[in-house]
């Protein structure tokens, strides 16, 4: 049933959006402020706890070999985000989003645990996304005027919402066997919740359930005749759903190298694998009381029916990445980051089951009470590319300390500035439901570090994605979507501490 598109599609596409914490769009590119000042680049760099969430090899990079700052240390960020958004529909209506404001922390830590040997945790908001606003449809049997052709649809005000967190805990540990290499392994483990609410078109083809006292007449025979004696012909009926949906775990290894081959250069090469499977569980609300609500009254039928919704067999993306590191001097770094996310295989053959109607009657306009669906799902492959630069601001002299050992004394403050530009291509196609953000394909970032003379640093990031606009195709789901046209831009402000010890 179109519902089950309605709450799923939605609601997984909302959250596919911005699943990957180095994905562009939708929120701050690359999930620390230092590669966050870089457009998502920096992958080669090991410069936080947090990075071992995609590399668990640069573990492996993140220490000095000796020194106060050797032993372990912990990253603690923040990121906010603002993303102006505009929907212009085929009409030439136009819906402002508002200015929605999101944010959400990571934290990373990492340690020593032997001369060759790092382990690292981190718990970072993998997945987070927020719309709302109203939208005005048209309803598909309920008509404005009662008395009769000219048939002309009842408006009916819709009220569409969209939020979900996915929070990952995201175990690593490295290995270095020598000073130019580290092998990496890790996990990550996340926990998925969302809710939903929009309308959809319900076929009529799915209402094969019998109308009480009509001698085996299907709901799908009356509303067909009801149209045609109006001079017209439907296909669906409209419905609002409200839908609440979790994933317990879902788990993906994550495997990782990095290496020098010259004391300028460093590479960084990771693979994640799909996630296990798993189903989407929860429940929706079913509304057609706008658009039939007249006609099941002279039944003596509630229009409003909860259901139990599944979507099985859930899986989450594989990703393989690769970044380089090129130093020139003391004072300058260049990064270039290059990652593919298979989300075409993601959204394969996905369906959906709705069943178990508890409380009013739509359940028995279905045959059995229950329904499965293909979701038609239809993302095409992403690749991410960026490129980003470090410049350290200070001047530096080495000294010896009586123990034999060789440091860089700074004279005067210690800064280095980042910036960066990045693009991907938009993977989203097929029928995205209204409050779905496609994604920004290019970036532009900079930022900074404050080097503590102690134990702490301080880092921030400024990420914009250029304004842009997308149309969609035909929507499966509501045909009042078909056609709609997002105008959409990002700022994403990141802050990060990172205590050394």
């Amino acid at each position: 049933m179109d519902l089950i598109r309605a709450a799923a599609t939605g609601s997984l596409s909302l959250l596919l959006l911005p699943s990957l914490a180095a994905q562009l769009g939708g929120e701050v590119t690359g999930d620390s402020a230092q590669r966050a000042a870089m457009a998502g680049a920096g992958m080669a760099g090991a410069g936080t706890a947090v990075d071992a969430a995609v590399n668990p090899a640069s573990l492996g990079f993140l220490f000095p070999d000796s020194g106060p700052r050797s032993r372990g240390r912990f990253d603690g960020i923040g990121r906010l985000v603002w993303s102006p958004t505009t929907i212009e529909t085929a009409d030439g209506r136009e819906y402002d989003l508002g200015g929605t404001l999101s944010g959400g922390p990571f934290l990373g830590y990492a340690a020593r645990v032997g001369s060759q040997a790092f382990l690292g945790v981190s718990l970072v908001p993998t997945a987070g996304g927020q719309a709302a606003y109203d939208r005005m449809t048209e309803l598909n049997v309920a008509t404005s005027n009662n008395n009769g052709p000219p048939w002309i649809p009842a408006k009916h005000e819709v009220a569409i919402e969209s939020s979900l967190v996915q929070l990952g805990l995201e175990p690593a540990f490295a290995w270095k066997p020598s000073d130019r290499v580290s092998f990496g392994i890790g996990a990550s483990l996340r926990y998925t919740t969302l809710s939903v609410q929009s309308a959809t078109d319900v076929g009529l083809d799915q209402l094969k359930g019998e109308v009480p006292g009509l001698g085996g007449l299907t709901w799908e025979d009356l509303f067909r005749q009801l149209s045609a004696a109006g001079g017209r012909q439907i296909d669906s009926i409209q419905a609002d759903i409200d839908a609440e949906a979790d994933a317990a775990l879902h788990a993906f290894l994550q495997l990782g190298v990095m290496l020098e081959p010259d004391d300028d250069t460093r590479l960084s090469f990771w693979y994640r694998s799909p996630s296990t499977s798993n189903d989407l569980d929860g429940d929706v609300r079913v509304d057609v009381t706008a658009d039939v609500g007249q006609i099941l009254d002279i039944y003596g039928l509630k229009g409003v029916t909860d259901f139990s919704l599944n979507v099985p067999g859930v899986r989450f993306p594989q990703q393989l990445g690769g970044a380089w590191m090129q130093r020139f001097g003391d004072q300058d770094r260049l990064f270039a980051d290059l990652v593919w996310t298979d989300w075409s295989q993601t959204f394969d053959g996905w369906t959906a089951t709705v069943s178990d109607p508890q409380g009013g009657d739509i359940g028995g306009m279905l045959a059995n009470g229950t329904t499965t669906v293909d979701l038609g799902l239809d993302w095409s492959d992403a690749i991410r590319m960026s490129l980003g630069w470090e410049h350290d601001l200070f001047h530096r002299k080495l000294a010896t300390d009586p123990e034999g050992q060789t440091h860089a004394l700074i004279n005067g403050p210690l800064l280095t500035w980042r910036g960066g530009l990045a693009y991907s291509n938009n993977p989203v196609s097929g029928s995205p439901m209204a409050g779905l953000l496609p994604i920004n394909q290019l970036h532009v970032a900079s930022g900074c570090t404050f080097w503590g003379r102690g134990s702490g640093d301080w880092h921030l990031a400024l990420v914009v994605a250029l304004p842009q606009s997308w149309t969609s195709g035909d929507n499966s789901v509501l045909s009042d979507l078909s056609g709609d046209q997002f105008h959409q831009a990002n700022l994403a402000v990141v802050v990060g501490y990172t205590l050394n010890w």
